[in-house]
């Protein structure tokens, strides 16, 4: 007979006492055919009663998907370390997602078990702290420090405020499109400096870890790396991309405005993202104290600027300016972030301090560290094959819209174990050749493969949104939840608005 006092939670609770019951009776069972110390069994047993039934479930997941991924059988593409690499990463990618420990412990982690292995050497398995990346975000966040501490940063960031007009949302919008116009004018090389920009922001609004603090550090991340990267000219991109399509189409050569032209409406995709998340959480009822005159007050309250300041604004022009010349002078990016922060330091200008360097979050580095590794060991064991090998038999006959929609999300998935400078190296030959089989421009794999290199799930994935990350102002959970909304928008976006904008370009035949 039906009980209405039986309800779901009572069900779920039932179902939480099955999962104990079993573990109870297969330790027991274990233990006592078995003969071993009555006092392990016993710590097993306490350990066990100490878990809630949520720490139960994520601990049950951590084990159980790895598990699965070993279970899948090798080919002569899926090979042995490959197996072994995905079982690693997806257990480590698990356990930082559910937050289990402090950051470092899984980032040592890493490539400690990519090297013990034997699937990579130890120079592999450590090779992203060879990596220029690693101490370009070193820098940044020094920087950032030494801003912080002479009083730049929220001087700059009480001035955009009060520009904004004091309110959440207009300084979430205000972040967003500070970070496609100064990357406009850098060809997408101020990513890290609007990672300090929107952290700036942020700390001037004294925001403690919280859907606010999350909501402004996304802006900065779409503003700074996420939208620049999908539709405007980026050497590096589009200098791999050509590379791998001349393998297929010789003598192919792309021009520098057509990422704008092809995938301009992307832009418009993001500004329509930021409104929903502005509806979703409700930015209008987020009150900042004081209002546009509270910031007003608290910029002109840091009086004349400081001589450190001026010290400190001469070495940032200097880096906006490198940053503005990179298509001259040819020099990554990553240089003026590894030499220019260690200038403050130097006698007679003496802005940077200890303390500059003790307030560097030393775990969070380790962490973004050991993260970077993911793409290097992926790389080497022939990732980017594997992908490639599953993606062509797959889209033998099909149409160009499932064909690209396929792409984009074996691109997705790429970024899990890629780097997006490996996944245009790597993906874009393959990709090329698809295209020309199926009797389409090359272009249009390219422009879909540049828009999977922005659709993430975890920090990871990207340094820059490592970067941000690594200051503590946006949540694991937060961070998640909204790039996968994101991630999943942009399929909807492409196949509805993107796809038949190409169309009418002719980009697709």
């Amino acid at each position: 007979m039906y009980n209405p006092s039986y309800t779901s939670a009572s069900l779920t609770s039932a179902k939480i006492q099955l999962v104990k019951s079993l573990f109870y009776y297969t330790i027991d069972k274990l233990y006592c055919c078995t003969n071993t110390n009555p006092s392990r069994r016993e710590w097993l047993f306490m350990v066990y009663s100490q878990l809630n039934s949520k720490s139960l479930i994520k601990w049950l997941i951590t084990f159980f998907v790895p598990i699965i991924v070993y279970l899948i059988p090798t080919t002569e593409l899926y090979t042995a370390p490959l197996k072994i690499f995905f079982v690693i990463t997806t257990f480590i990618i698990i356990v930082m997602a559910f937050e289990f420990f402090d950051p470092i412990i899984p980032a040592i982690m890493l490539p400690t078990l990519y090297m013990i292995s034997g699937i990579v050497n130890p120079a592999t398995a450590f090779g992203s702290w060879t990596s220029t990346t690693v101490w370009m975000i070193f820098g940044a966040m020094l920087l950032a420090n030494v801003l912080d501490e002479c009083g730049l940063l929220p001087r700059i960031a009480y001035w955009c405020i009060y520009k904004c007009g004091g309110n959440f949302t207009g300084i979430m919008f205000g972040v967003f499109f500070a970070g496609v116009a100064l990357n406009f004018v850098t060809f997408c090389q101020a990513f890290i400096i609007m990672m300090v920009f929107g952290y700036g922001i942020v700390k001037a609004l004294n925001l403690d870890l919280s859907k606010e603090s999350a909501l402004l550090c996304f802006a900065a991340m779409l503003g700074g790396e996420g939208a620049p990267s999908s539709f405007m000219y980026n050497p590096g991109y589009l200098g791999l991309a050509e590379e791998g399509i001349r393998q297929v189409v010789p003598g192919f050569f792309a021009k520098w405005y057509e990422m704008i032209i092809y995938n301009g409406p992307i832009l418009l995709f993001f500004i329509l993202f930021l409104f929903i998340l502005a509806k979703a959480f409700n930015t209008k009822s987020i009150k900042l104290e004081g209002g546009k005159e509270y910031f007003q007050a608290k910029y002109q309250s840091l009086g004349p600027i400081t001589n450190n300041e001026k010290k400190a604004l001469v070495v940032l022009i200097v880096l906006m300016v490198y940053l503005f010349t990179n298509p001259i002078h040819k020099y990554p990016a990553a240089y003026g972030f590894m030499l220019l922060p260690y200038v403050l330091f130097l006698p007679k200008i003496n802005v940077g301090t200890k303390e500059s360097i003790k307030k560097i979050n030393f775990s969070i580095f380790f962490f973004i560290a050991g993260c970077l590794g993911i793409g290097v060991v992926g790389g080497a064991l022939g990732f980017g094959k594997l992908i490639s090998g599953l993606v062509t038999p797959m889209l033998q006959d099909s149409t160009p819209l499932f064909a690209l929609l396929v792409m984009m999300f074996f691109g997705m998935i790429g970024n899990l174990f890629m780097t997006p400078y490996a996944m245009m190296a790597g993906l874009s030959l393959p990709f090329a050749q698809i295209a020309v089989d199926l009797g389409m421009n090359p272009m249009a794999t390219v422009m879909t493969l540049v828009i999977s290199t922005d659709m993430v799930f975890f920090p990871y994935e990207v340094a820059p949104y490592l970067l941000m990350f690594g200051f503590g102002k946006i949540s694991m959970g937060h961070f998640i939840k909204i790039n996968t909304a994101k991630t999943l928008l942009t399929f909807v976006f492409f196949a509805a608005i993107l796809y038949p904008y190409w169309n009418l370009l002719n980009l697709i035949k």
